[in-house]
């Protein structure tokens, strides 16, 4: 086969000249849009906010009213944007996506430094950044978010300050120091800021910052273990500014971790520079095994030194180093020589023989310059401002609001025989269980080289991904279905901590081509089981005896904080026995009232716990018996209206009819509503893109 340059090199393709804003940090959502920002006190930017609005602000250290927007939300398929409202200053700050797809973003710079943002996606036009002021009990500007297990963030560090919090908090949590951030702390310039974290398969953290490592038990608030100092005794974070990426998580083989260090600045460069000299950024990458008891660093050479580069995951597993320069460091006007060609490194060849460089830029990515993986496997590349404000003329390199995306050799066209495509995903994915994902490929080679692979994408900021992970699914069996059509058989991860609950992209891996990404794998919706238990036979919620009411009160109250858990974007009511077989003997309206201040306990405790999922109601005609007061969509709408359940932003939704849709239900078994036949269909989700069909979820049992 002949190899074009583009299937070697790989290719650039400019997306936009300018969105309004330089790309200082982004994120891929689950609706296959990337949330963009910069910061409010550059000034005003080029692009407004719609409708004539504008942002207010009495403490902007620039201008008090600005009607320009500093974030946009890029839609990937589409290729537009549109702008957002951010209020409060997002200069440097953090973030992480919680199980349900919303986007947490903590922390930045003068009124925004305690402030939580969160994002919600949508489909529509009226997704924006709802702002939580004073929420983090720390000063949070240049900290590290990672998403945990059990559906929390942990927000870490930040310049002076060596502690971490959480969030969502736990009662009245306070945040907790940690000594290891004041130890790696240079007194003239930190070098520990936007510290390198990544939650290891036994559930501690790894934590690296300046040239040293520990792997923290978070819960206990103990270093469980300090590992060597990567070798050199030159700092890798902030300002030094090199990355970081915990390599590919293998469940075919023992399970290995490896974390890579590469690049970064002399520890003197940042001070040097106010000299006007401009030192050499460090060629070295660093590996390190902390799985093996004896852990050392290996050391490999770049082809380039390299400072500011971001490393992101490729599909297939191999890590694209992009972005940054040779010489110099991070901050304003600190840096020269750009680095314009990437480097794809290949973790599982022969030493020395790992990197390759690839095709080069037009343009030059600096300080705040970013880049993450998208759903086809390009890699979006925006940003570039070494300045302190906007500046566009009479410096070396200007404010860069362009936006590329880069291909990897992968997409070029002569791969295309080999690249799978995935069909609709049907199954459910539980964490140990086995799935399977259909696919077609024009020119299948062999069984052994096919694989099953998930990323979670990242939020990236200051050359650093987080909560960037992969994991290969162990397989089980590649199965020949017709011409051209294969299915793959894999197990769902092994534990939350290999892959914590939330959305990732799903890949079919072919002789080391990627498909697009299936996008995504998430627990859809969580529910409680009310009918078959006998105690139940007069009802749940409407149960005239306390002690059932408590019981099921107990029941949904965990049945809800499961949901969470496991990242669910929805919880549903089933009915099943509430109703009534007469009226004899019935009061219906006090059975109602119980039932509206069940829903409303239920709403209060979903906000109580952080829990950002929907509250669904599934109607249940005539089943199981002939008179229920949820017995259709309409009696179930009205009774949300008449006790003001629907007030809460559609928290409870039920019917289209009342733009309330939130179950179809196909069913057998009564001939008076025309089912017959056997066969049962249910459908407890929003229908909001032809990518739910790749959504699966996570659980460690049904629900």
């Amino acid at each position: 086969m002949l190899v074009s340059r583009r299937g070697i090199l790989g290719e650039w393709q400019l997306l936009h000249e300018s969105i309004g804003i330089s790309a200082m940090h982004m994120q891929l959502l689950r609706n296959n849009k990337v949330i963009i920002f910069d910061r409010t006190d550059f000034g005003p930017s080029n692009i407004s906010l719609p409708r004539g609005r504008c942002r207010y602000d009495p403490r902007d250290l620039v201008v008090h009213k600005d009607c320009s927007a500093h974030s946009v939300l890029y839609d990937i398929g589409t290729n537009k944007f549109r702008a957002l409202m951010v209020q409060t200053d997002t200069w440097c700050s953090s973030g992480a996506v919680l199980p349900d797809g919303t986007l947490v973003q903590t922390g930045g710079y003068n009124d925004g430094d305690h402030v939580i943002r969160t994002l919600v996606p949508c489909m529509g036009e009226n997704c924006d950044w709802v702002e939580l002021p004073r929420t983090l009990i720390q000063r949070r500007w240049y900290s590290t978010d990672h998403i945990l297990p059990d559906a929390r963030v942990i927000v870490i560090g930040g310049r002076k300050q060596h502690n971490y919090e959480f969030y969502p908090k736990i009662s009245n949590d306070p945040s907790f120091w940690l000594q290891f951030l004041s130890d790696t702390r240079d007194e003239d310039h930190e070098n520990n800021l936007y510290p390198f974290v990544f939650l290891l398969p036994d559930g501690n953290l790894f934590i690296f910052a300046n040239t040293r490592a520990i792997i923290l038990d978070y819960k206990k608030n103990e270093v469980v273990r300090e590992l060597p100092s990567i070798p050199g005794d030159e700092p890798r974070n902030y300002p030094s500014t090199g990355s970081a990426v915990l390599l590919p998580l293998d469940e075919n083989t023992p399970m290995k971790t490896e974390i890579m260090v590469c690049g970064g600045a002399p520890r003197r460069a940042f001070g040097l520079r106010a000299y006007g000299i401009y030192t050499t950024a460090l060629s070295t990458c660093g590996r390190i095994s902390v799985s093996d008891d004896h852990g050392t660093w290996k050391m490999e050479a770049m082809p380039t030194p390299r400072v500011m580069s971001d490393m992101v995951i490729l599909p297939n597993g191999d890590i694209l180093v992009i972005n940054g320069a040779t010489v110099g460091t991070a901050g304003w006007e600190n840096a020269r020589y750009p680095v314009t060609r990437p480097v794809i490194y290949r973790p599982y060849r022969e030493e020395n023989n790992r990197f390759s460089i690839m095709e080069a830029s037009p343009r030059p990515r600096l300080y705040h310059s970013t880049a993450i993986l998208m759903t086809d496997g390009r890699v979006l590349v925006g940003g570039s401002n070494p300045h302190k404000f906007y500046n566009f003329t009479n410096v070396e390199f200007p404010t860069d609001l362009s936006l590329e995306a880069y291909s990897p050799p992968f997409l070029a066209p002569e791969y295309e025989p080999l690249k799978p495509k995935i069909l609709p995903i049907h199954d459910i994915l539980i964490y140990k269980k086995q799935f399977s994902v259909t696919f077609i490929v024009p020119r299948f080679l062999r069984m052994g080289i096919v694989s099953l692979r998930i990323i979670a994408p990242s939020f990236t900021t200051h050359s650093f991904s987080m909560n960037q992970r992969m994991v290969v699914l162990k397989s089980v069996a590649v199965l020949t279905l017709s011409a051209n059509t294969y299915s793959v058989t894999a197990f769902g991860p092994s534990t939350k901590e290999i892959a914590p609950p939330g959305y990732y992209l799903l890949f079919v891996v072919h002789a080391g081509i990627p498909s697009s990404g299936g996008y995504k794998i998430h627990l859809l919706w969580g529910t409680a089981q009310l009918f078959l238990q006998p105690r139940y036979m007069h009802g749940a919620a409407i149960s005239p005896e306390l002690g059932v009411y408590a019981y099921d009160a107990a029941q949904v109250k965990k049945a809800i904080e499961v949901t969470r858990y496991l990242g669910g974007e929805n919880y549903v009511f089933w009915g099943g026995r509430e109703g009534y077989q007469s009226l004899l003997n019935t009061d219906m309206e006090r059975e109602l009232d119980h039932m509206a201040r069940f829903m409303e306990a239920a709403v209060a405790y979903k906000k109580k716990i952080g829990f950002n999922g929907t509250l669904l109601i599934k109607p249940k005609p005539q089943e199981p018996t002939k008179h229920q007061y949820d017995w259709d969509a309409a009696t179930s709408a009205n009774f949300l209206l008449k006790y003001g359940l629907i007030g809460c932003h559609h928290e409870l939704e039920t019917a289209r009819i009342n733009a309330l849709l939130g179950n179809i239900d196909a069913n057998t078994g009564d001939p008076h509503i025309g089912r017959i036949g056997t066969r049962r269909i249910q459908l407890r989700c929003k229908i909001v893109s032809s990518l739910l069909c790749y959504y699966l979820f996570f659980s460690d049992k049904n629900v």
